[in-house]
């Protein structure tokens, strides 16, 4: 008969199983022998019968023995069979170890349910376990351990060598380890949470593995899994030779491949594949997924779910659709040749994309970063919201939605466009000549309230009041509509130059979608009142405290984005609107939480910039604040008026005239030569024909940073003082200097609009190119500072000259005669030698009548001057710094009067 197997042992015993060998008699009883050597054998014992089992008593533990058994029939016993050899177990079952860590030698062998202590060493060789093993978190085993008598309780982690086997079935805690090498594992297994494989491990069956568990590279997968979530395919490729549903999460690695021939899901989200993955064939894909690196998929036509990231150059194949959402390299090239839909929304291009011809794009598309090489010079379709790039240039006519961003140095010479409403321009955008700029957009000037067909272009209307500058008040009963714009989840920052507002998002954006810039009508600005000295300026309190806005209150609101954390908002002030009595270092920002006004406390302020910047975790109206109260005056003149800041030509060279829309300007350097007269002029928008303005600083001589001017030579004209004119001039720079105003009409309606201050002056040194710094303080004490960088090159005039203009000598400041309307006819004298009114009588009859509307000083540029000259008449009294504008027979009546 056959040798008999083992069933099972213990530390004191064995059970054998046989089967009963053919014969002719009946078989009536098997009898069992044992051996220690296997050569001596004794007859153990066994009950009668004949049962194929049997079991072995009276052991001994940890003891070797061999067993043959033989059939006993009416014939006698039968031939013995061959022997089976087995080591009785070392340790009882359900023995209990786990007081403290024991020295087991190789090949220990160990009952059903023994229990061990944490930390137990199994290194000194494999061992044999019984079922139902437990042992401890890390508990150690040598390589090639066997645990196939069945399922074991590892309670924590173990560490297990190379080559260990597992039973069917087996359950690992979280975290556990196989790294030392590959494993075998039975049927079923379950791997829990974190789990960790070495490279080349071979799954022949289904397992179940738990949520973030790391395979390393070239393993093999030959059932359909269970996978958990954030599964790691990282480390390498893998072979999945049947269908697989991977789950959230998975990361694949560089070079993967899919076998055209499985159909496996990607439907959940957030997976990530490295470059070069071959997916074999189209595949419909989950929302969210990150594919890095380049691509190659020219082949199939994929099915993307939304929020789709190519953080790599991808070759898509032609006719691909993208989700909303969709987010794609810096320098992806799109095929000329191939058609691609776009449509969707909220897609987020990277620096410099490529299109190849005219595309349709959807609604908020953000090209960020550099401009696109080609997409300009193409007719393309944009829908409300699109996000151009900085210094994207069109050189075609495109169609643009609402509510377009154009980036700063935004290029439209080339070609007239058609923009619609809340379309808004960064700095140094740049137009075609004979563009119309509708109301409701918003260039870098500011907010248009009418509409204007560009003349240059800067596209700055010669009409101040055709639009609303950042932080000039917004006249009460106007109500601009709010313009909106883009932000992505890639995306998170929006800025409107011409609103004075910029917000970025610190936090998530859930949502892709639109935020809502609002100028309120002061009218309607909750909680405050009028405040009658200053036309469009609120009085509210907050916090105990009473404010006087500064500028238009903007109101701040989500569109259709849905965004987490916190923002940083940025608004900007004009200086000019503090009221009398208020410093511009205490001005607030004022934040309405939908009860009450509040300051916030998180702001910085840039004074040199007239800006905050605020961290904020709620939207509404936001606006900046003075507690100085507002002057008495009845005049509804706004102090706004008393700049040059976006006044059209309110800044010339000479003959080369600009405006200047920003705090600091960049214009082309102007390059005269010494002793030749040179022209400075500033233009200031006038008040009911009043000039505002109580005095004007010009400075050069300026270096590096344009900020430090205080000292450099300048001068200064105070149409208030006796002397109007002041010089500092300690180098040198100058020869001679004067200084004219003059009250200009409007070219149209007549009326005085504006009046030009002009400094003339003859340079006695050379002066590399300097920065001009001009400081204009208006009626209320509050400077305007603006700076034109690199403005004026003096240099050495080689030519014999000598100059008879009459200009003013710098020790000897002059009254300056302000312009007036043309009489009728003005006299010239002939001859006046005292300017006392007593001696005019005798000087009447010898007056002639001629046209002259603006009489001239008479100034010697000579360095000195005789009596004579010093008791030469002034041909028109001194005027104050609001000139009334009386014809000459009134002045002449004044001084009989």
């Amino acid at each position: 008969m056959n040798a008999p197997t083992i069933s099972s042992k213990t530390d004191l015993s064995v059970k054998l199983a046989f089967t009963a060998p053919s014969s002719d008699s009946t078989i009536t009883d098997y009898t069992i022998q044992k051996s220690t050597d296997n050569t001596s054998f004794s007859v153990t014992p066994t009950p009668p019968g004949t049962a194929l089992t049997e079991e072995v008593f009276q052991l001994s533990a940890d003891t070797t023995y061999y067993f043959k058994v033989a059939a006993v029939s009416s014939e006698g016993t039968g031939t013995y069979s061959a022997s089976v050899e087995v080591k009785t177990l070392g340790a009882a079952a359900f023995t209990d170890f786990s007081g403290d860590s024991q020295d087991f030698a190789a090949g220990k062998s160990f009952g059903e349910g023994t229990q061990f202590t944490a930390g137990q060493s199994f290194t000194a060789g494999t061992m044999t376990f019984g079922q139902n093993q437990q042992f401890g978190s890390g508990t150690e085993f040598a390589a090639g351990q066997s645990f196939s008598a069945g399922t074991q309780q590892f309670s924590g982690t173990q560490t297990f060598g190379s080559g260990s086997e597992f039973a069917a079935g087996q359950s690992f805690s979280a975290g556990q380890s196989f790294t030392s090498g590959t494993q075998t594992f039975g049927a079923g297994t379950e791997f829990n949470t974190g789990t960790e494989f070495a490279a080349s491990q071979e799954f022949g069956s289904a397992q179940t593995f738990g949520a973030s568990t790391t395979f390393g590279a070239s393993t093999t997968f030959g059932g359909a899994n269970t996978f958990g979530e954030n599964m790691d395919f990282s480390a390498g490729t893998h072979t999945f030779s049947a269908a697989q549903e991977f789950n959230k999460g998975a990361t694949f690695g560089a070079g993967q491949s899919f076998g055209a021939g499985e159909s496996h899901d990607f439907t959940k989200e957030s997976m990530t594949f490295g470059s070069g993955t071959d997916f074999g064939a189209a595949r419909t894909f989950g929302s969210a997924m990150t594919f890095t690196g380049t691509q190659n998929w020219d082949g199939d036509v994929h099915v993307f779910g939304v929020d789709p990231v190519f953080s790599g150059i991808v070759n898509f194949a032609d006719s691909q659709a993208f989700p909303a959402g969709a987010s794609f390299a810096a320098g992806q090239t799109f095929d000329s040749g191939e058609d691609y839909d776009f449509t969707s929304s909220f897609m987020d291009f990277a620096n410099a994309p490529e299109f190849g011809k005219a595309r349709t794009f959807g609604a908020g598309t953000f090209f960020a970063g550099t401009a696109s090489p080609d997409m300009g010079g193409f007719a393309n379709i944009f829908a409300d919201g699109g996000h151009m790039p900085p210094a994207q240039a069109f050189t075609v006519a495109q169609t643009f939605g609402e509510h377009m961003h154009f980036g700063d140095e935004t290029d439209f010479t080339a070609a007239i466009q058609t923009f619609k409403a809340g379309a808004h321009f960064g700095d140094g955008t740049t137009f075609a000549v004979g563009q119309e700029l509708p109301t409701a957009t918003v260039p870098s000037f500011g907010l248009m309230l009418s509409a204007f067909t560009c003349v240059d272009a800067a596209c700055v209307p010669t009409d101040a009041d055709a639009y609303l500058a950042p932080g000039e008040f917004l006249t009460p009963g106007v109500d601009p509509d709010p313009i909106s714009s883009t932000i992505t989840k890639d995306s998170k920052s929006i800025e409107m130059d011409g609103l004075g507002f910029a917000m970025t998002f610190n936090g998530d954006v859930g949502t892709a979608g639109t935020v809502t810039v609002d100028p309120i009508d002061p009218a309607t600005l909750v909680s405050s009142t009028e405040v009658t000295a200053t036309s469009g300026a609120r009085s509210l309190a907050a916090e105990g405290d009473q404010y006087e806005t500064v500028g238009t209150v903007l109101n701040i609101s989500m569109g259709t984005a849905v965004t987490s954390g916190s923002m940083d908002i940025t608004v900007e002030y004009d200086e000019s609107n503090i009221p009398s009595g208020g410093l511009e270092e205490t001005l607030e920002v004022l934040h309405h939480t939908g009860t009450s006004w509040i300051t916030e406390d998180t702001c910085t302020q840039d004074t040199t910039n007239n800006k905050f910047t605020c961290t904020v975790t709620t939207l509404s109206p936001i606006g900046v604040g003075s507690s100085g109260s507002s002057s008495s005056s009845s005049s509804s003149a706004s102090c706004t008026q008393c700049k040059v800041l976006r006044t059209h030509g309110g800044f010339a060279i000479n003959d080369q005239t600009y405006t200047l829309v920003k705090k600091y300007n960049d214009i082309d350097t102007n390059v005269v030569k010494t002793g030749e007269p040179v022209t400075v002029t500033l233009s200031v928008p006038a008040s009911n024909g009043a000039s505002r303005v109580s005095s004007i600083i010009l400075y050069m001589d300026v270096y590096g940073s344009p900020n430090n001017y205080k000292h450099s030579p300048s001068i200064s004209y105070s149409p208030n003082l006796k002397d109007k004119i002041a010089i500092s001039d300690r180098n040198g720079l100058w020869s001679s200097v004067d200084v004219e105003s003059e009250i200009v009409n409007h070219p149209i309606h007549q009326t005085a609009f504006r009046t030009n201050y002009t400094f003339t002056m003859i340079f006695d040194k050379t002066m590399d190119a300097s920065h001009i710094v001009t400081e204009t303080t208006n009626h209320y004490g509050i400077p305007e500072v603006l700076y034109v960088l690199d403005a004026l090159d003096v240099i050495e005039n080689d030519g014999n000259y000598a100059d008879e203009v009459d200009l003013q000598e710098e020790s000897e400041p002059e009254v300056i005669i302000q312009s007036t309307p043309e009489p009728e006819a003005v006299v010239q004298p002939k001859l006046v030698s005292d300017p006392e009114p007593a001696f005019m009588s005798n000087a009447i009859s010898s007056l002639d009548f001629v046209l002259d509307p603006e009489p001239l000083p008479a100034v010697s540029a000579e360095p000195e001057q005789d009596m004579a000259s010093e008791l030469a008449i002034d041909p028109e009294p001194v005027l104050k710094s609001e000139p009334k504008q009386n014809d000459f027979f009134s002045w002449l009546s004044s001084l009989f009067s």
